[in-house]
């Protein structure tokens, strides 16, 4: 995962303590651009100008209006333009605002043939909201790698980004691109795949646009670990939120990570995939006959490495673990609340509990709560009583909100209630998150004060190790004691 450095500003008094520890880098993960050659959509045009487009690329991230094509020796023809429009807006997907594309001059290379020699760049909006909208691109982003990390295997990367973006969007067609779908959480299905492709070129997953003319859909095939093995994974379709944004607690994973073979099966009726071409088959069929995972309509989330989602059994609800390996459930917390349907004598059977994640702990709803789970502790703790006349049929956490999902009945429709911030779970003097205290945060702070890296949310509740309600380097002093007791 990309990184982005922090400019020195250190004062001299946070400097000369800084000498008495140990030098700690510093350094925030966030969204970069596109790395070249991670996403791919016409494999054999892209590979053979890549440094052509790239360059291109690089140029419209700083809105030029012309580009200067002639030392790429590319034949004139309408085909190779337009192929060259579709790689840019495909294989780059934060050039939203590329409009069209036009060549304004050509060169004779000799007597047979006419080649490119000045493109210029139609946008849809002009530099400085290009700019704006870019950065907002690049910060939403950030929140989504927020959720997954170096330590996590591909296949826990591309499931926590696939079930993030699930829930925070909704299939809609008109005006939309891949800002829209990134940003405001709505798009089309070729906005969903390219997203995604770049979150996942983003922690070093490539990927593959997959277009059929016979379905006019897109989706995407991506590879998993170091291995050539490519699967299909349907993002679009893998979204309840199809029309209106309605299930904000619900991802389905009918169609992550199916072969070929799997994905054109009859058996999927009018879902059934066909028509398309790849550079990439998939042969593996790995995933193909994972019940558990495929059945799945609540999202998954990774807490320390592990990944947790909601399960039903037996009419009750169970927080579990879920291996993909073996395709299987460990029960960690049963949730048999009972849904009544007006009366003490009956009620509706299952359970209507949905599970969302925030800072480490993990949450649900009962029919007139919202609890936290600690997978550490596995302590159930209460975090807000839901006190109107209807039940709550799920829950999710959206823009630092708790929301619970209110209805009269499982078969109406759920509105949703605002229930408060989520908890902010950290340990005080725990600077770095990594659950120990020790000289590393108080190295911290010192570049907190110098202005080097700036602390934020639970991080800087942490740093207040003197609980006196300001961060300062008294909290240095009270950490260095506590050390060496």
């Amino acid at each position: 995962m990309k990184t982005r450095k922090h400019f020195l500003k250190i004062s001299a008094i946070a400097l000369s303590l800084t000498l008495l520890f140990s030098s700690v880098g510093i350094t925030a993960l966030a969204a970069e651009k596109t790395p070249q050659g991670m996403i791919e959509e016409n494999r054999d045009f892209e590979q053979a100008h890549s440094d052509m487009l790239y360059a291109m690329f690089e140029a419209m991230l700083r809105h030029d209006d012309d580009f200067d094509i002639s030392g790429y020796g590319l034949e004139y023809s309408q085909e190779n333009l337009q192929a060259t429009f579709d790689a840019i807006r495909g294989v780059f997907p934060e050039i939203f605002y590329l409009d069209t594309m036009q060549c304004s001059g050509y060169y004779d290379y000799n007597s047979d043939k006419w080649y490119m020699k000045d493109i210029t760049f139609v946008y849809s909006m002009n530099a400085n909201e290009a700019a704006e909208k870019l950065t907002a691109f690049y910060a939403k982003a950030d929140e989504y790698l927020a959720l997954v990390d170096d330590t996590m295997d591909d296949f826990t990367k591309a499931l926590i980004l696939h079930d993030a973006l699930a829930l925070n969007s909704h299939y809609k067609a008109p005006n939309s691109n891949t800002y829209t779908l990134m940003v405001e959480g709505w798009g089309r299905c070729e906005c969903y795949a390219e997203a995604y492709a770049y979150l996942l070129a983003q922690v070093g997953i490539k990927s593959e646009i997959v277009s059929s003319d016979n379905m006019n859909h897109e989706w995407m095939k991506i590879r998993l670990g170091g291995d050539d093995y490519y699967y299909n994974i349907d993002l679009t379709w893998d979204d309840p939120n199809f029309s209106n944004g309605e299930h904000q607690d619900f991802a389905s994973h009918q169609f992550f990570l199916l072969s070929d073979a799997e994905i054109q099966d009859a058996k999927y009726g009018n879902d059934r995939h066909y028509g398309y071409t790849t550079n990439y088959p998939s042969t593996d069929a790995t995933f193909d006959n994972h019940t558990n995972l495929h059945s799945q309509t609540n999202p998954f989330f990774a807490v320390n490495g592990t990944l947790y989602t909601l399960i039903e059994k037996n009419e009750k609800g169970y927080i579990a673990t879920y291996d993909y390996q073996t395709d299987s459930y460990t029960e960690m917390l049963e949730i048999n609340d009972v849904w009544y349907d007006g009366s003490q004598y009956s009620w509706w059977p299952g359970n209507y509990s949905s599970i969302a994640a925030y800072d480490g702990l993990l949450y649900f709803n009962t029919p007139d709560a919202v609890y936290t789970y600690n997978p550490v502790t596995r302590e159930k703790t209460l975090f807000s009583r839901y006190t109107g006349s209807d039940l709550l049929y799920g829950m999710y956490i959206r823009d630092g909100k708790v929301y619970g999902l209110a209805a009269a009945n499982p078969n109406v429709a759920r509105t949703s209630v605002e229930l408060g911030e989520p908890v902010m779970n950290y340990v005080l003097g725990d600077t770095d998150g990594d659950g120990i205290v020790n000289i590393v945060d108080a190295t911290i702070i010192q570049y907190h004060l110098a202005e080097y890296s700036l602390l934020t949310g639970k991080r800087l509740k942490a740093a207040d190790f003197d609980k006196n309600g300001t961060v300062d380097i008294n909290d240095v002093t009270a950490i260095q004691i506590y050390i060496n007791l």
